[in-house]
């Protein structure tokens, strides 16, 4: 997934789009933390906001083929719910799709009746 950059000192950005593989965790990484119901948070993460938006995928068990578009990169490193711009704990933090499903659909029902 995404945009990030190959080398972190001079911003080189691959030609090709890169995947990463990512581990959903049930706590915010490295907290005790409950991760929230509507996040996916997961062990890994990227190193720009240039992926921002990007998709999470779950891949059928025992391959790399993708199953479902699961979530949707929203942040990383910190979480911004703690407020302490200095903490940051690594993990990576997606939209959970599912509890968004009814607005999803509702947008394309919209945004398609007229075409």
């Amino acid at each position: 997934m995404g945009c990030t950059t190959t080398d972190r000192n001079n911003k080189r950005y691959p030609e090709i789009l890169l995947e990463t593989f990512f581990h959903e965790a049930p706590f915010v990484p490295l907290t005790i933390e409950d991760c929230n119901y509507d996040l996916i948070c997961t062990f890994g993460k990227w190193e720009t906001s240039r992926d921002i938006g990007g998709p999470l995928y779950a891949l059928y068990c025992g391959t790399r083929v993708p199953e479902c578009l699961y979530g949707v990169a929203s942040y990383f490193g910190r979480n911004p719910i703690q407020g302490d711009a200095k903490h940051c704990n690594g993990g990576s933090f997606f939209a959970r799709l599912s509890v968004h499903l009814d607005w999803i659909r509702e947008t394309i029902e919209n945004n398609t009746r007229d075409s």
